[in-house]
């Protein structure tokens, strides 16, 4: 009986208090559209303008695309109570033969597959932490004369995310820290890319790689966000025992003249969009590792 009145609650506040005009509504409908075809003609060139600023970044290559932001209010109802409160759910992943991606349908395989064009970066600047700063250096850089990517290092994971406001999302540390950056992007049009990275050894030898971000900004909800593999390959699922749904994928890394088995997943929730990498590592320890995975608001 309790639950069913926190559902009128939740569903009568939900519910709009009043019609849009018709016209109104086509204009809306009609600008979409326009903006839409905009967006398809200048995508190759955000492409190309996003990877500059990752491949700068010495993480593993990533991109996210921005679209240009419709003003369009969108009600949406919620169907119980439960329904509201369950655990956070991961957004869904796709495999293509070239990368793994999430989001709206904006990434092609054949732009995963794509040649990264080298990027010019430039020194503006560099900073020593005062007594008060947690972070271990500080250094901005302009990449290809557009974008200014001010770059820290950290003493470890958990400071960063102390520091940073990233959240912790790991139960336990999965092996020894051996660094830890975050990286504030500025990409002009008031909007500013965060990003973090980390990366950790297990005791058998393994690495890993676990990167983050979010942008603020003109960024549409449905944005796109895909990370380059060399070629995908035994693609399979692992839930959690917490209810996580991962999506993993294998591909191949040469390290010192070495051919070693790569395996990528996406971690992307509410506004975050994420990838791990784990590299000489057996299924067994990659699903330890994916069990130290949290998620908190």
């Amino acid at each position: 009986m309790e639950n069913e009145k926190v559902d009128h609650i939740i569903n009568n506040a939900l519910k709009p208090s009043f019609e849009p005009d018709a016209a109104l509504n086509a204009g809306i409908m009609d600008e979409i559209r326009k903006r839409e075809e905009a967006q398809s003609k200048s995508l190759a060139d955000d492409i190309h303008k996003h990877k500059a600023i990752k491949q700068s970044g010495g993480r593993n290559i990533s991109h996210s695309f921005m679209k240009a932001a419709a003003l369009v209010l969108v009600l949406i109802s919620v169907g119980t109570a439960g329904v509201y409160a369950a655990n956070k759910l991961l957004n869904k992943t796709r495999v293509s033969e070239h990368g793994i991606s999430t989001g709206g349908d904006y990434l092609k395989d054949e732009d995963l597959a794509s040649t990264l064009e080298d990027a010019v970066t430039e020194t503006l600047g560099k900073e020593e932490p005062s007594a008060d700063d947690k972070w271990l250096s500080k250094e901005t850089v302009m990449v290809s004369g557009v974008y200014k990517n001010v770059y820290f290092t950290y003493p470890d994971y958990q400071t960063l995310t102390g520091d940073t406001g990233f959240a912790n999302n790991f139960r336990e540390i999965p092996g020894t820290n051996t660094c830890a950056a975050y990286v504030i992007t500025d990409l002009g049009d008031d909007t500013t890319e965060y990003s973090m990275s980390a990366e950790f050894i297990t005791e058998s030898g393994g690495s890993i790689s676990f990167n983050m971000s979010y942008i603020k900004g003109n960024i549409a909800d449905d944005a796109s966000y895909g990370v380059m593999l060399n070629g995908t390959s035994n693609v399979r699922e692992y839930t959690t025992s917490s209810g996580l749904e991962f999506t993993l994928a294998d591909d191949e890394v040469s390290t010192d003249g070495d051919t070693m088995i790569r395996t990528t997943t996406l971690l992307a929730y509410d506004d975050y969009r994420g990838e791990i990498h784990f590299t000489g590592m057996t299924d067994e320890e990659i699903q330890e590792v994916l069990e130290l995975i949290v998620i908190d608001n």
